[in-house]
């Protein structure tokens, strides 16, 4: 329907509502019975629901329209858990060095009982320095990933890696790390903690620290459980070169820092075939965001995509 005569429709039903309430309440009242059922029933389908919009089946033409809003904020440059809560919430009574609860608890990121390709059954279980974890992007994103950009044999001071795979961060040798990190006092205990656990909270500085020099991860540690944005990332990845979205026409806007949104892929629908097709261009389209913005812009974001 033209947009304009959307529009005058809405505004001849809002400026005839109150002739309609003087002249029937009754079916006014039935009316709104049938909407509130309406509404119900597509908030709460009997089953189903989000499968047959994702698919297609409740559009007779099967060009379905999504349009993903990618987030580019540093703070997907942290874990799932932030430091903060990962000292004082949850690290238990030993909560520094390489004694956090938490941490020691953590099991491999990829299970095994996911869609292919999945995380195989070697790697399971809790972190062991002698397996090496692979980059998650080019091993289980199904074609295409997008690598982490570690240095594989090294560590990296805590936010020092990459800020997308663009970005190298800052790789150092385990000794240097842990010398910039605790410096030399407390660069014993730091080695011992990277080589058998993989990681080292510094004690010696506050809880609210975020800081290079509150911790120290070695890049083996960090693929057994990447950061925010690899898996954000490799969840695209997989979903893209998945069947989900072959129907839809899909678009992907960006962050553009505090002003936004930036246009990352064109809605396209996946029908074509040959070098060029849209499904290359929706597999590439994070490839090159970098996740260092400090800005909110979420309203606008939204604002712009609509």
């Amino acid at each position: 329907m033209d947009r304009t005569l959307r529009r005058l429709l809405t505004l001849g039903l809002l400026l005839g509502a109150p002739l309609a309430l003087a002249q029937s309440s009754s079916a006014v009242q039935a009316c709104w019975n049938r909407d509130v059922e309406r509404m119900d029933y597509l908030q709460n389908p009997p089953e189903g629901g989000d499968n047959e919009f994702f698919t297609g089946v409740s559009d007779t033409s099967g060009n379905t329209n999504v349009t993903l809003v990618w987030p580019s904020h540093a703070t997907l440059m942290d874990f799932t858990q932030r430091l903060y809560r990962i000292r004082v919430d949850l690290g238990g009574t030993a909560p520094t060095g390489c004694s956090n609860a938490y941490l020691n608890g953590l099991g491999y990121f990829l299970g095994t009982g996911v869609n292919p390709p999945a995380g195989p059954q070697a790697l399971q279980g809790s972190y062991d320095p002698t397996k090496a974890y692979p980059d998650p992007g080019p091993t289980y994103s199904g074609g295409n990933g997008l690598s982490d950009g570690l240095s594989t044999g090294y560590a990296y001071r805590y936010r020092n890696w990459p800020t997308g795979s663009a970005s190298g961060g800052t790789s150092e040798t385990y000794t240097a790390a842990c010398s910039g990190a605790g410096g030399a006092a407390q660069q014993a205990a730091c080695l011992v903690c990277l080589n058998t656990r993989g990681y080292w909270l510094n004690p010696g500085v506050a809880d609210s620290d975020i800081t290079p020099s509150a911790a120290v991860f070695t890049t083996n540690w960090l693929r057994f459980h990447p950061v925010k944005w690899v898996l954000l990332a490799l969840a695209y990845k997989r979903l893209v070169n998945g069947p989900l979205l072959l129907p839809l026409r899909e678009a992907v806007l960006g962050q553009a820092n505090d002003k936004g949104t930036t246009l990352l892929q064109k809605m396209l629908p996946q029908s074509c075939a040959g070098q060029g097709r849209p499904l290359n261009q929706k597999i590439s389209a994070i490839d090159g965001v970098t996740y260092s913005s400090t800005a909110y812009p979420l309203a606008e974001m939204l604002f712009n995509a609509a």
